[in-house]
């Protein structure tokens, strides 16, 4: 059985045997860093003067493979994905370089500062407490998934613009493509005796929701609706939890419960925070509460 350096180099060596026109493409194994700094072994296979490739993510295949996959079974089944992604995903170079095209494609996303901390170094952002703000593109958006970049400082010297301009494009597109959609827990998971206590706060894709705490009005809104303050919970990059205050309410009781939950539940790729928030009305801004 191959070790995994060895499948990846074998994948790396033989792919191209299960693509269209080989002739015209080169393929790659990159270790890229994800979320919360999580590190994996992508695939790309395309042509040299592609600005954008698909990355295929190995590390599933690798683990298919130790089960007893066929390894040519594989590689046809990554051949395939790359078949099916390669159409929407490459992006001319000179569309690239032209930012009235980019501005549309721009959106933000909210993640754990301290975990992304290296990687942000080099990257247009914004601290909120504990959490950052940033900034990326979609190079693939469709009903059937999503693909995006994270934007690097290079990026607005070569589209000639400034950090602020970048925030307030991409803010104003997050919005637009992902509108917010804030439900009561039993509307969402009806198996769930919470009614009138929890709150989701996402948007209506379910990707990368969290940062709809960052709409403007949204939580003044809640707080108007539920007549006064709320904890927040950071659930996952994807969503939070809004729970109204009441008497009685033991902020160190809702921490203790984010932290087990990201402990037992969500994917340490997903995980937002440790901290819960707490919300005021008329503050404009959530707090660090635990």
């Amino acid at each position: 059985m191959l070790t995994r350096p060895e499948f990846l180099t074998y994948v790396e060596e033989h792919i191209l045997e299960y693509v269209k026109d080989p002739e015209e493409k080169q393929a790659s194994i990159r270790q890229v860093t994800k979320n919360n700094n999580i590190s994996l072994n992508g695939l790309c296979i395309g042509k040299g003067e592609e600005v954008c490739q698909p990355i295929i993510y190995l590390d599933s295949y690798y683990e298919d493979y130790r089960e007893g996959a066929d390894l040519g079974e594989i590689l046809c089944r990554i051949g395939a994905v790359y078949e099916d992604s390669r159409a929407d995903s490459p992006i001319d170079a000179s569309l690239y370089r032209d930012y009235s095209h980019m501005r549309d494609l721009l959106f933000f996303r909210l993640v754990n500062y301290e975990k992304n901390k290296e990687q942000l170094k080099d990257c247009p952002c914004e601290r909120i407490e504990d959490l950052a703000v940033t900034y990326r593109w979609f190079a693939h958006h469709d009903k059937n998934g999503m693909a995006s970049a994270l934007i690097r400082n290079q990026d607005l010297d070569l589209w000639g613009i400034t950090k602020d301009q970048l925030m307030k494009d991409a803010k104003a597109n997050t919005k637009r493509v992902f509108p917010p959609l804030l439900r009561p827990m039993e509307e969402l998971f009806p198996q769930m005796d919470a009614a009138g206590e929890l709150f989701v706060l996402t948007n209506e894709e379910g990707l990368n929701g969290a940062g709809t705490v960052l709409y403007e009005g949204i939580l003044d809104s809640f707080s108007d609706q539920i007549k006064g303050g709320f904890y927040i919970l950071p659930s996952s990059i994807h969503e939070v939890l809004l729970v109204p205050e009441k008497e009685g309410s033991d902020p160190a009781a809702l921490s203790e419960l984010v932290k087990e939950v990201n402990r037992t539940v969500v994917d340490d790729g997903e995980i937002l925070s440790d901290r819960i928030y707490y919300y005021e009305k008329g503050q404009n801004v959530f707090m660090s509460k635990v």
